[in-house]
């Protein structure tokens, strides 16, 4: 057994080397080959057909090594369970308190578990005892982070490169503290430290030019970064598209495109490359050479919907509508730009005075996608438009059987139940809207002023006004709505107050004006009421579209007060 111990002990260092060699392994797995190690030692020496378990071990208690892989065997053997349990690790402990590695072993454990506060007293015990565990520090500071501790945390990386300015992988760590804390600078010039250290270090000028692009937005410095960090490693094609796509932010199309150029040389296979190139010549106004990268593209990548989308996309810039119609056709209805494909090409349809054909697509395209709300939003409004209401709303009805939570399909489904005089429809749909999303000030006020209307459920009514209200106190119609709300309830002062804050708002809104000749009237002021209906009047003259009961009703009253 001593031999086994000797060749442990000098396998795994002895000194708290142990935790160095296993850097990059997991907690778990570290475990898992300490004790293969062990018993490989221990059969080696023991012989093929010697039988190992724990009662058959000599106890050797001055030896912690053994002691902790003596538990995990015996751990499991009973439990089958292959990782180092705290039970494990403070019986070991208890026995060796002072070898620091079972310490932070057991914080690797603690933090597994989610308890960081006892995981770092851990790990400072550790460090308490071998001050040489740089895992261990670094680990201390992970723990620190993960705690919101931030200032510890830089306290303790900064402590690390004062001893050992050599540590490379506690400078981006110790930057990244810095950018949490909002102190960017001092970030860079960690960076830049690690950069004296290591002047070929591509992650420092990668990391210092992040900072200078996300943080600072000094994009010049950015690109000077990037620059430096693509010199040390020039086959490195996302650096090129990081600096090519800098490039586009700042609109300077030519540098970019000289990066994407390049990459394409670079990597003939890279299509995001070649599309970018194709983009600067569409947007630099170079249609030709746009069409023909374009081209040049879907001919080598004939499935490619980007493609076939971006030169749709063109063809109708150029004013190529047959061209822009079969690629633009050809994109499937899989496809992210499938839904904007389709709605491009209605657009075009209705541009081209081509009203059949739009409606027919969006038909077409409603059974090819049913859970695509826009294509029935879009086909409804155009039916609207030509005032074929019943099949705008057999378009919704439809639209809600595939969409039974969409809150724009009930939202338009009110209104065209409200336009057809189904009202009592219109009140169950905004209903439905105000169920799929509470804060819908469209819905509250429709709901409230509907139910004032009628003088029903006044208080209900109040409700849902003042709510939408409380979402968009400067509306003129929500206000005129509560102002009703109090007309119905007989407070007419109030009423009068709300209706000129809304006057103020909407100066010219006939229903503000009309609802002041009803206010008006109410107070017994019978020139005032009817110089407002008068207004009212006007103000829907003015209106491309009237609302012919309303237009009425004012008109009785004007004719009511003229006796």
């Amino acid at each position: 057994m001593e031999k086994l111990r000797d060749e442990a002990l000098l396998f795994f260092g002895g000194d708290g080397r142990f935790l160095q060699f296993f850097s990059n392994l997991g907690g778990f797995v570290r475990f898992s080959v300490c004790l293969c190690v062990f018993l490989s030692l221990f059969l080696s020496c023991a012989g093929k057909k010697q039988s190992v378990s724990p009662a058959s071990m000599p106890a050797e208690k001055s030896d912690p090594y053994f002691n902790f892989v003596k538990m995990g065997l015996e751990e499991l053997e009973g439990n089958k369970n292959p990782s180092p349990s705290l039970d494990v690790l403070n019986k070991t402990i208890a026995e060796h308190p002072r070898y620091a590695f079972l310490h932070f072993l057991k914080a690797q454990t603690l933090a597994r578990k989610g308890d960081l506060t006892e995981a770092i007293i851990s790990c400072k015990k550790a460090l308490s005892l071998d001050r040489g565990l740089q895992n261990a520090q670094v680990f201390l500071a992970q723990l620190y982070i993960g705690n919101q501790q931030y200032r510890q945390a830089v306290s303790l990386l900064e402590g690390i490169l004062a001893e050992d300015p050599t540590r490379e992988e506690v400078y981006p760590l110790l930057a990244h503290q810095y950018v949490a804390l909002g102190e960017t600078k001092q970030a860079i010039k960690t960076m830049e430290k690690l950069l004296q250290q290591q002047p070929e270090s591509v992650l420092a000028h990668l990391y210092i030019a992040s900072v200078y692009e996300r943080e600072l937005k000094d994009y010049t410095k950015a690109l000077e970064a990037y620059e430096k960090a693509y010199q040390l490693d020039p086959e490195n094609t996302n650096i090129l598209h990081t600096m090519a796509r800098l490039y586009l932010s700042v609109e300077n199309w030519q540098e970019a495109l000289k990066r994407y150029e390049k990459i394409e040389e670079m990597n003939p296979n890279d299509l995001s490359a070649s599309l970018r190139i194709a983009l600067i010549y569409y947007e630099a106004g170079k249609f030709e050479e746009a069409t023909k990268k374009f081209q040049f593209l879907l001919k080598k990548n004939p499935n490619s919907d980007n493609v076939q989308f971006y030169l749709g996309v063109l063809y109708q810039s150029i004013e190529k509508y047959p061209e822009a119609e079969e690629v633009l056709l050809s994109i499937s209805s899989r496809s992210e730009f499938f839904k904007e494909a389709r709605i491009r090409l209605v657009s075009q349809y209705r541009a081209l005075e081509q009203d059949e054909k739009a409606l027919k697509l969006l038909s077409a395209s409603e059974k090819e996608l049913p859970d695509a709300s826009e294509f029935y939003e879009l086909h409804a409004a155009l039916l609207e438009q030509e005032q074929k209401l019943k099949e705008a709303l057999a378009v919704l009805e439809s639209a809600k059987v595939h969409l039974p939570q969409s809150e724009n399909i009930f939202l338009m489904l009110g209104m065209m139940y409200e336009r057809l005089g189904k009202r009592d429809m219109a009140l169950s749909s905004m209903r439905k809207v105000i169920e799929i999303n509470p804060q819908n000030t469209t819905a509250l006020n429709y709901v409230g002023y509907t139910l004032a209307e009628s003088s029903q459920n006044l208080e209900e009514a109040k409700n849902l006004i003042e709510r939408a209200l409380t979402l968009k106190p400067n509306d003129a119609y929500i206000t005129d709505s509560l102002a009703w709300v109090y007309f119905k309830q007989g407070e007419l002062e109030n009423a009068y107050k709300l209706l000129m804050k809304a006057l103020k708002i909407a100066s010219y809104e006939p229903t503000i004006l009309y609802h002041l000749g009803e206010v008006s009237l109410a107070q017994e002021q019978k020139d005032q009421a009817l110089e407002y209906f008068q207004q009212a009047l006007k103000a829907w003259e003015t209106k491309p579209e009237q609302d012919i009961l309303e237009v009425e009703k004012i008109k009785n009253r004007i004719s009511e007060l003229e006796k």
